[in-house]
């Protein structure tokens, strides 16, 4: 229930502090004096959105502020997932600046906007004025009947699955456009493979071709040079060879005069070893080069080949090349990985549509079933309104698909008149009747929940006298069992309530709305009022007492 609600700079209201009865609360006031601003307030601490506009000119910022009792199972649960503190009374704030700046607060802990609808959200209907006309709306009817029927865990088992099968469906979607994207390019992957294929590019990638070309190109040249070289260092009278190892020679001698010289002499040997096997390495290279214009032309074609690839494909060295070809085997892979996927998929999709169709037409026979009893009932109700001989038929379509509300759509058929046959309730259904028809509905769907406080902004509109007399018993009677407060004009209604507020707008150097709880006295001058306007008579403070008193 909501114990209180304090509220700062919020449009036309300064300051105000309220505390309402856990029963039966009445708000009245002359049309403009800011009753619904109230409202409006409230809805900021459950969620809503807010803009500037609603900060009080002057002011650096707004604060609503309310103080729920909480002591009903499961709320502790909704803390805890939201990784919240629990208390039983629990203070929820919401502060919004002039520069547009929001800022929502749980027992002092910061929670976003939807943490905050999640949570508050669920403590409050406010059923406000055009919200009568919902009544009229198939999704409010059938949102009736399951609150009514106590559908929650089968409506919570169908949106599982019924998730589910949404998110198989998407991803099959997905996998079939992607298969579809591919089977275009398909083709294209093929023609670019095999072409990277004939090139051979695993056979050239072991071989330096163009190392090979120069070579052969050169072949001449380099023979001629290396048996120079191999004369110079072996061959003449005076090689290098020869002269490198007389060098050693003489050193050597020197050793006997110490370490140094034979370690000189020593290097000397390693050089002549070394020349020695640079020289069998220049015959041997000599003796493996032949010019070979056949091995040219093929070397030619497989140069110009792999250049041409590499410009198409835009990378550089046949490794690059190779990397590519892999990558277009890959592509053409994944298509048959895909169909694969895709007949994978669908069975997952099929086999959860059967899931979906069972706990769907289980949900449909609960609703059909409760629908029966939810009919009688709102007629017995709506006749202690004053509405006689009505009919509510339920009249349930199948969908073309599954929706997330299950499997059909509902509608309520109604007649207000014995012989009159029933027809849809926007078509045949008055504003007065509208507003019994929803006073029942919301009176049968809640079940005195006492985990919701049950706001109505003048629910009674349209009626007047022994209607809304009755009414007025009807929010009692729901009264008792959850907390309500009634925004109303009827003195028939202003009289049931257990404690009872005036919304007056003050005028000085600037307009203030405020609201203030009534005396025993002041509520028999308010209802007097209420009944005979401003200027009360003796007649209009007794028919005042008479209805408080009964």
């Amino acid at each position: 229930m909501l114990k209180s609600l304090t509220i700062k700079h919020y449009a036309l209201i300064d300051e105000l502090s309220v505390e309402f009865d856990q029963g039966f609360n009445i708000i009245t006031g002359e049309t403009g004096s800011g009753k619904s601003i109230m409202l409006d307030a409230l809805g900021l601490i459950i969620g809503d959105r807010a803009d500037t506009s609603i900060v009080r000119t002057g002011a650096k910022k707004c604060i609503v502020e309310g103080c729920f009792v909480l002591n009903h199972a499961g709320v502790k649960k909704r803390f805890e997932a939201l990784d919240l503190d629990f208390e039983e009374e629990t203070i929820v704030r919401r502060e919004v600046s002039s520069n547009g700046k929001s800022r929502a607060f749980v027992n002092d802990t910061p929670v976003t906007l939807a943490a905050l609808k999640t949570l508050a959200g669920e403590w409050v209907d406010i059923h406000s004025q055009h919200q009568t006309l919902e009544v009229q709306k198939s999704k409010f009817q059938m949102g009736a009947l399951d609150r009514f029927g106590g559908h929650e865990k089968l409506i919570g088992s169908y949106r599982e699955v019924f998730n589910q099968f949404k998110k198989h469906e998407t991803d099959l979607e997905e996998l079939r456009s992607e298969l579809s994207k591919g089977l275009k390019q398909q083709d294209y992957f093929q023609f670019q493979w095999e072409e990277l294929e004939k090139a051979n590019l695993e056979k050239w990638a072991e071989q330096d071709v163009d190392q090979e070309y120069i070579e052969l190109e050169n072949a001449g040249e380099i023979k001629s040079k290396l048996a120079q070289a191999l004369n110079a260092i072996k061959e003449d009278d005076q090689s290098s060879l020869d002269q490198i190892k007389n060098v050693a020679r003489i050193v050597e001698s020197l050793s006997e005069f110490g370490d140094a010289y034979s370690e000189m002499a020593n290097r000397l040997n390693s050089i002549a070893i070394e020349l020695d096997d640079l020289g069998s390495e220049f015959y041997n290279r000599m003796d493996g080069i032949e010019e070979n214009p056949e091995r040219m032309a093929e070397l030619d074609a497989v140069r110009s080949s792999i250049f041409n690839l590499e410009r198409k494909h835009q990378v550089e060295g046949i490794s690059e090349l190779i990397r590519v070809k892999e990558e277009l085997n890959s592509n053409l892979q994944s298509l048959d990985h895909l169909e694969t996927a895709i007949e994978e998929k669908a069975s997952i999709l099929d086999s959860t549509r059967k899931e979906l169709l069972s706990v769907g037409k289980k949900l449909s026979e609960a609703r059909k079933k409760s629908s029966v009893t939810f009919s009688k009932k709102l007629i017995q109700l709506v006749e202690t309104l004053n509405m006689n001989h009505v009919q509510f038929v339920f009249e349930f379509r199948p969908s073309e698909v599954p929706t997330r509300d299950g499997l059909e759509s509902v509608q309520v058929l109604f007649s207000a008149n014995k012989g009159q046959k029933p027809a849809p309730i926007h078509e045949v259904a008055s504003g007065g009747e509208l507003s019994r028809i929803m006073l029942a509905i919301k009176a049968l769907s809640s079940h005195g929940d006492d985990r919701t406080t049950m706001i109505f902004d003048e629910i009674d509109t349209g009626v007047s006298g022994e209607v809304a007399n009755a009414m007025g018993r009807l929010m009692l009677d729901l009264s008792a069992s959850q907390q309500l407060i009634s925004i109303t004009h009827l003195p028939q209604i202003a009289s049931k309530g257990r404690r009872h507020f005036r919304v007056l707008k003050e005028v000085s150097d600037e307009t203030r709305t405020n609201m203030l709880k009534l005396s025993d006295d002041e509520r028999i001058v308010e209802i007097a009022q209420m009944l005979s306007g401003a200027k009360t008579t003796q007649a209009s403070l007794d028919n005042a007492r008479e209805l408080l008193a009964q």
